[in-house]
């Protein structure tokens, strides 16, 4: 097991930092200002791909994700932050993309809701043994986690959902 300091968030939602002998290291449902535990998953010469074991000192934006598949549904990667640093994290990534082109940032406005802030979603659905699995993707996966509530979609959305699943003769 080895110890990292976790300092920034990576598109896709990884968090980066360096292990003991320099490598750059990406460990999903990290938060900057971590200092983990983790365990290796994936090598190259110059970076790791790794998984948290154990959360030695959170980061100060760390906080317990809003949604009880967080961690196993592929369709959030960052609910494991406060709202306030993911937003300042996305525009951190826009100011750097658009200073590597010589660009100046445009004022970014973070949406007015954390939550059920989406109106269109993409289910998928497979049947299984008589029955209906509907929901998302698990994490880098094609294996369908069933999705009763999601707390990013509005709850107009929610009910259709629920309409849905009624209708299919899913609870």
């Amino acid at each position: 097991m080895l110890e990292a300091r976790l300092n920034e968030l990576a598109f896709g939602g990884d968090a980066v930092g360096r292990l003991p002998d320099g490598r750059v290291v990406f460990v999903p449902y990290g938060a900057p200002g971590d200092r983990v535990a983790l365990r290796l998953t994936r090598q190259k010469k110059s970076m790791a791909w790794g998984e948290i074991v154990q959360i030695l000192q959170p980061g100060p934006g760390r906080r317990e994700a809003p949604c009880p598949h967080f961690g196993v549904c592929g369709g959030c990667a960052w609910q494991q932050l406060d709202y306030a640093h993911q937003t300042e994290a996305k525009a951190a990534m826009v100011r750097g993309i658009l200073g590597r082109l010589d660009l100046d940032p445009p004022e970014l406005i973070p949406c007015d809701a954390e939550l059920a802030y989406r109106r269109r979603v993409r289910l998928s659905w497979r049947g299984v043994g008589g029955g209906l699995v509907m929901g998302f993707f698990r994490r880098r996966s094609k294996e369908l986690l069933d999705v009763q509530s999601c707390p990013l979609l509005r709850p107009a959305l929610l009910e259709r959902l629920a309409g849905l699943r009624s209708a299919l003769g899913h609870p």
